[in-house]
């Protein structure tokens, strides 16, 4: 029996979204191409998110046309709303991914807003698949430690 597994990093937008020193253009296309060298066919390389917000992923529409010229790259970004939508469609992106809470308090600390108005068909997102573009849905969640 084959099985065919995707691996789709998130690295370019998971693991800059959380640290100030703002990467530059050029670092994120490197790391970008050097792991489709590697072999990786599907990169989440960022998010249409306010730039106040994430700093970091202000420039993901550049870092969308760049990865767009990498053959047999599937180019993906998450997007917390309608307005990130639409963004990721005027850039190229080839698949969204939509961040789903597990649970109401990291919903609304997140993408704020309760669960019920951030499940896909909302009309917050407005956004169906016959615009051509795969949807992706990806659970999050976060934990509290406390000393």
């Amino acid at each position: 029996m084959n099985v065919d597994v995707l691996v789709s990093e998130v690295g370019p937008r998971d693991g800059l979204q959380s640290i100030a020193p703002l990467m530059p253009l050029a670092a994120k296309k490197a790391w970008i191409a050097a792991e489709a060298a590697a072999g990786v066919r599907e990169i989440e390389v960022g998010s249409f998110v306010p730039a106040k917000l994430l700093p970091q992923l202000a420039n993901t529409a550049e870092v969308v046309a760049f990865a767009r010229t990498i053959p047999g790259l599937t180019v993906a970004v998450l997007v917390p709303n309608l307005k990130g939508a639409e963004a990721a469609v005027r850039a190229g992106a080839h698949k969204i991914t939509i961040p789903l809470s597990v649970s109401e308090t990291h919903s609304l600390k997140n993408v704020r807003r309760v669960l019920r108005e951030a499940l896909p068909g909302e009309p917050l997102y407005g956004f169906t698949p016959d615009a051509g573009l795969p949807l992706g849905f990806q659970p999050a969640s976060a934990t509290e430690t406390t000393p």
